[in-house]
């Protein structure tokens, strides 16, 4: 967790150009709209999946991590493994789903809770993904640190940044 503490400061700088902010702990005027599954990291050798986001989407023709919001009233285990599924076609065992923690994201009109969640074992067969057209129009296997290079949804890349203790590698 120091990491986390060490590295909030290049954060808010890296996001005032979005004018968003990342807290650790949940700040007094913090007013989720949502709650998001965000980094589900699934691994094969030293590579993670990324999703290539539609062009008519939110954040359209960036990349990201399998994910998305928790139904009201859906436990965490149960969004993150709907949520895979649905973007990937893998099925998740749920004992195998390892909790990162949670980020406190502030951005104009929408503040969101974010759950960092990494899935254990490696993923068997890449090549199996199964996109979802209506969400997504590709798929890449790459190392973390060669992921700070692609055009990331916005909170993205802090958390490769948090997870793996990756320094920035693009402005």
């Amino acid at each position: 967790m120091n990491y986390f503490k060490t590295s909030l400061f290049a954060l808010f700088i890296v996001l005032s150009s979005l004018n968003a902010a990342v807290f650790l702990e949940k700040p007094a005027d913090f007013n989720p709209k949502a709650e998001v599954v965000g980094c589900c990291f699934l691994h094969y050798q030293d590579k993670i999946l990324l999703m290539h986001r539609q062009d008519a989407k939110a954040e359209g023709n960036r990349w990201g991590i399998p994910g998305g919001k928790l139904h009201k009233g859906e436990p965490l285990m149960d969004a993150i493994i709907r949520e895979v599924y649905e973007e990937t076609g893998f099925h998740l065992d749920k004992e195998k789903i390892h909790y990162i923690g949670k980020l406190f994201i502030k951005v104009p009109n929408f503040d969101f809770e974010y759950h960092m969640i990494q899935y254990m074992p490696q993923i068997e067969n890449p090549q199996d993904v199964k996109i979802n057209f209506k969400e997504h129009k590709g798929f890449t296997w790459v190392t973390p640190r060669d992921a700070l290079k692609y055009n990331l949804i916005t909170d993205e890349d802090i958390c490769f940044e948090l997870v793996f203790g990756l320094g920035r590698t693009k402005q």
